[in-house]
């Protein structure tokens, strides 16, 4: 009978740590689709002066580097119109042709081309999810706090890329910078 009693409690903890570890896949699961819907929805909250409500021309979505959203991101903006613009998604490298888009998310996987992105995106809404990214220049880092999808933005990044982010979103992000890289606040 003694030696039941630590089998059990072995099982037990076994039970509990199988738990705690679905648990956070699922919180690690369920990241990328919220981070894609923010990527989806963006948008609505930016004004391009190059591209104009109401038209037709489709508003770019590119991905620099590994993907972490898989097709789930390309199906979740099939049909989707900001202002009468198809949002269009687009997958690249970061020597590629980046000036063409709106809004370019900008994989970890590309950390150490972030200087040659960004200049290569003068004009994007550009959107990273690793440490300091806003401070880095970009415009929004995603970030994890908890099991929640928050994020930062910096300003002078969007007014130096000439785009005004609504004061809506600017209400919801965590913290909100004013500086870039190299250069006093």
């Amino acid at each position: 009978m003694a030696l039941l009693r630590p089998c059990r409690l072995a099982a037990a903890v076994l039970v509990v740590c199988g738990l705690t570890s679905a648990v956070r896949a699922q919180v690690v699961a369920g990241e990328y689709p919220i981070k894609a819907a923010f990527l989806q929805n963006f948008p609505k909250f930016v004004d391009w002066p190059s591209l104009q409500p109401g038209g037709v021309s489709p508003l770019v979505i590119g991905i620099v580097g590994d993907d972490p959203f898989g097709p789930m991101f390309s199906s979740m903006i099939a049909g989707v119109t900001i202002d009468g613009h198809p949002l269009v998604l687009s997958h690249l490298r970061w020597n590629d042709r980046l000036s063409d888009c709106h809004v370019l998310f900008i994989s970890t996987s590309e950390i150490h081309h972030l200087p040659q992105i960004l200049a290569e995106a003068p004009n994007a809404l550009t959107v990273g999810d690793f440490d300091s990214f806003a401070r880095r220049g970009g415009v929004v880092e995603l970030r994890m706090v908890g099991n929640r999808v928050r994020f930062d933005i910096n300003i002078a990044a969007a007014h130096r890329a000439g785009i005004r982010i609504s004061s809506k979103l600017l209400g919801l992000a965590m913290h909100v910078y004013d500086e870039l890289p190299g250069r006093a606040p």
